[in-house]
């Protein structure tokens, strides 16, 4: 899989979304009156204000229709196989992409949160619905190196241990999970499928059970379609793990009345 299709997290192209676009041209603008008060006080002057912010914001706009033709062209092979439909929303939005629909089955959403605004860190995120039988919990962080590396994972580990996140430990590889229910906790890597997709993760990433529906985080904007295919099939392997140990458990419940 191609590792240069994820990009860094940081200040990137993307980030700059037409709401906080159009929010600093009127901040800008205002500046600019504030200065130059005793310069802008004629009907000309007004037009020339006002033509200045429709002039910024058409940029900004046209700028931003410009990254989501980015955006569709490198999700394309990715719609083409898993048959999810791409989206572009409306220009106040910034033309946020994503691509939506069901991928085995399951209500599914890809999109990247760069398109909430310029002070969001760049990260890849995927929603998939399930079927949370008793109203399960999950939080899974990870993975991180088995032996902390340096004073930043050692930092990380006691983080993550005083959230109350259990550490379990897979082939030179560790996760933190935290569940509402234990055997939820320990059954989830016993799950061959489950186990050999997390320790293929390139970095740590957040997920959440919630409700009806899984919620992943990765960080930078991931194009590459194999890796997302990847990350996509293990949110539905997840999920039909997770839905397969809450029957399992009504069912003892049951037998044990």
């Amino acid at each position: 899989m191609n590792r240069v299709a994820i990009k860094p997290t940081g200040t990137s192209q993307e980030n700059l979304r037409c709401g906080p676009y159009i929010f600093a041209v009127i901040i800008f603008t205002l500046i600019i009156v504030a200065f130059f008060d005793p310069i802008f006080n004629s009907a000309s002057s007004s037009l020339f204000i006002a033509g200045l912010m429709l002039g910024l914001a058409l940029v900004g706009l046209r700028r931003n229709l410009e990254m989501a033709n980015h955006k569709k062209q490198q999700w394309r092979e990715l719609s083409q196989r898993t048959k999810l439909d791409c989206q572009v929303g409306g220009a106040f939005l910034g033309y946020p992409v994503y691509l939506e629909g069901f991928y085995r089955n399951r209500p599914t959403l890809v999109a990247n949160n760069t398109d909430k605004g310029i002070f969001q860190i760049p990260a890849t995120r995927i929603e998939v619905g399930l079927t949370n039988a008793n109203n399960a919990s999950l939080r899974l962080r990870g993975p991180y190196p088995t032996v902390p590396t340096d004073r930043a994972d050692e930092v990380v580990h006691e983080i993550l241990s005083a959230s109350r996140l259990k550490e379990v430990s897979t082939d030179k590889r560790r996760f933190y999970v935290g569940a509402s229910y234990v055997h939820l906790t320990t059954n989830l890597f016993s799950f061959d499928n489950v186990r050999d997709k997390l320790n293929k993760l390139q970095q740590p990433v957040s997920i959440v059970l919630d409700r009806q529906k899984l919620y992943f985080e990765h960080p930078g904007i991931i194009y590459d379609t194999d890796y997302l295919c990847l990350l996509l099939d293990l949110l539905n392997d997840l999920a039909a793990a997770i839905e397969r140990t809450a029957n399992t458990r009504l069912m003892l419940a049951a037998g044990s009345r």
